[in-house]
């Protein structure tokens, strides 16, 4: 199956954030190397190179999703989420359009 099979989509917008925080603690990390490593070229007085002040991890990765999904649960269990799909296509079978355009158009 699926990574997200199963998931709601509250469950899939907490995993994308957690993925998220993933690539945040990443850039954070890193980008406090390159501070690290840029001080220590501006105390020797050498040129700083311009990648040393780029966005490390300026976007979501698939590694970050990784790194996620074992901490993602399904929030309703398949029993409940049959219960509420069967609710839904038994609101579909009970739709009576017949009515829907009664009173307007005849004029």
């Amino acid at each position: 199956g699926n990574a997200t099979e199963g998931f709601t989509g509250a469950d899939i917008r907490e995993f994308c954030n957690r993925a998220q925080m993933f690539a945040v603690e990443e850039s954070i990390a890193i980008t406090q190397d390159l501070e690290q490593q840029r001080r220590a070229l501006e105390e020797e007085g050498k040129e700083v190179p311009p990648e040393l002040d780029e966005n490390p991890v300026a976007e979501v990765r698939m590694e970050h999703f990784h790194k996620a999904r074992p901490y993602c649960r399904i929030s309703v269990d398949p029993v409940t989420l049959r219960r509420y799909l069967e609710f839904a296509q038994s609101m579909k079978a009970n739709v009576d359009l017949s009515g829907v355009n009664a009173g307007y158009g005849s004029e």
